[in-house]
This record gives structure tokens, C-alpha cells and sequence, in this order.
């Protein structure tokens, strides 16, 4: 895991006695090619130019009018941004998770898990421009529950760009669908390490097994037991690329009682051991 200053880190001070937080004419990552596993709710208005990043190991590039959100708890790694890279940053501070949570932006969490970023054309570029830079101004004011009014203002903002996708397909009931997944998902970064089964996490939603499954494949298209096992080979392949941890701790760091039943879980997820897919690693720098 990075421990160098990156523009996060550099400023966390800053970010959680503020809130909410609005970075103007970002150019760079200080960091490149190392993961950083953000406690912080980050939206992000890409300018110009392109950046290329993984987000929960997966590869993703931004270009020019994109805008992308991306959620506490998970693995953002900076490859390049190109020269004339832009852009502009609302930071949520981790004290604020759970008053962010009331937003739209929460209710729409998973999605923005698989989708973590969408063009806007020109019209809608200068709509969320004009709320971004209002959030700024209000975050650096002395206006009494400035907080509160940020927070508002972003609900604003997602459910903007909520109203620029495609119409997605809503569960009978959404609201107990999303409610259960978020709970669900938080628990799951919360306690990957120390159960890998659908019934734990049941239990913490005090329902049964078979129906809470039901209620997360309904909301998500994707069952319990596979929503588990993504956060657990993330986590994963990045102690395998970015540690030189030996097998039989990493194994134990995630929770397996012992490298047999690790490897025989990667493998299942993955159509690799872990010890192939480090090798792979390597053949391909």
C-alpha cells in the first residue's frame, strides 16, 4: 500500500476540518503505479486531457468531459495522465461518510461500482460545472451548516447526473433493495478478512440466507457469493502485484484458514493460482 504524499494524503488535514473539499486545477497524481485505498467519497470532473487509472484493479481510462465517482473503501491506482490533464475534485471527507450516505450518490452505489464514470456532452458539462464551482464557493464560506449545504448540493449534483443516463431498470421496491445492498457492501470491506459466507452477512441484516441473497441478486443482477469473493481477490491480486508478502501471509491476511484453501478460492474466481498469477506479473513488465 502507497505511503507516499499523494494530493489525499498531503491534504487530509485539510479535507476533514473542511468536509467537503473542492480541488481546482489538478494536473497530475503524485503517485503513479501504486495502490492507494481511499477512506474518502471523490468526484472528479475531468477538463481535458486523459488519465489513466485502475479502480478496484480494473482499467479505466478518463478522456476530456468525463465524470467519475468513486467511493470509500476501495483501490484507486494512477498508471499516466497525459500533459495537458485537468481537472477539478470534490472531496468528501471520511468524518462526512455517514451523512453522505442520505444522498442520492449512496443510493446509487452499486451502480457507479461497475459504471465509476460517464461523458457528459457540452450542455451537461457546463450544468455540473456551474455546481461544482457553487460547492467550492459555499466549502470555503463561513455561511452557517456550510456542511450541511455542500451535502445538498451534491445530492443535487448526482441526481443531475443520474437524469443524464440511460433509464435504468428499478426493482419493485428500491429503497429495500438499495438499503440492504450498501449495508451489505459496507460490511463487506468491513469484514472480508474474517468471513467469506453469504450467511454471515445475513445474520448482520438479520435475515435469512436464501432471502437475503434474493434481495441482493434483485437489486445487483449478482449474487451474494459473488459480490464476496470480488472484494476478496482485489484485495488479492493487489497483495499479490504490490507486496512481496509471501503466499501463507497473504492467505492469512485475508481470512483462509490455510494457502490450500486460498489458492483453491483464487483459482475458482480468478482460472489462476496466485503463485501463476504473479508469475504472469512479472513475464509481462
Amino acid at each position: 500500500m502507497a505511503t507516499k504524499s499523494n494530493l489525499f494524503t498531503s491534504n487530509s488535514a485539510l479535507i476533514e476540518a473542511k468536509g467537503v473539499t473542492v480541488f481546482e486545477e489538478v494536473k497530475d497524481r503524485p503517485i503513479y503505479g501504486e495502490p492507494y485505498l481511499s477512506p474518502l467519497l471523490i468526484i472528479c470532473l475531468n477538463r481535458r486531457g486523459r488519465l489513466r487509472a485502475d479502480y478496484d484493479m480494473i482499467h479505466y481510462t478518463l478522456q476530456a468531459n468525463d465524470i467519475s465517482v468513486f467511493f470509500p473503501n476501495h483501490i484507486i491506482i494512477a498508471d499516466e495522465t497525459s500533459d495537458d490533464y485537468l481537472a477539478t475534485m470534490i472531496v468528501v471527507s471520511q468524518r462526512l461518510t455517514e451523512e453522505i450516505k442520505k444522498t442520492s450518490v449512496w443510493q446509487q452505489h452499486q451502480f457507479y461500482l461497475k459504471n465509476p464514470y460517464f461523458n457528459l456532452n457540452e450542455k451537461q458539462f457546463k450544468e455540473v460545472e456551474n455546481v461544482f464551482s457553487l460547492i467550492k464557493t459555499i466549502s470555503e464560506s463561513n455561511i452557517p451548516e456550510r456542511e450541511g449545504c455542500c451535502l445538498s448540493l451534491i445530492n443535487i449534483l448526482t441526481k443531475m447526473m443520474d437524469s443524464y443516463q440511460p433509464k435504468r431498470e428499478e426493482i419493485e421496491n428500491p429503497r429495500l433493495g438499495k438499503r440492504y445492498f450498501n449495508a451489505f457492501y459496507e460490511a463487506l470491506n468491513k469484514y472480508y478478512n474474517q468471513s467469506h459466507d453469504v450467511a454471515f452477512y445475513a445474520d448482520l441484516a438479520h435475515l435469512s440466507p436464501k432471502y437475503f441473497g434474493s434481495i441482493i441478486t434483485h437489486e445487483t443482477g449478482i449474487n451474494a457469493s459473488k459480490w464476496i469473493a470480488e472484494v476478496i481477490i482485489v484485495r488479492a491480486k493487489m497483495l499479490l502485484r504490490y507486496n512481496t508478502l509471501n503466499m501463507t501471509d497473504i492467505s492469512e491476511q485475508l481470512g483462509f484458514p490455510d494457502l490450500p484453501s486460498f489458492s483453491r478460492y483464487f483459482k475458482t474466481n480468478t482460472g489462476q493460482s496466485p503463485m501463476e498469477y504473479r508469475k504472469s506479473l512479472l513475464m509481462n513488465r
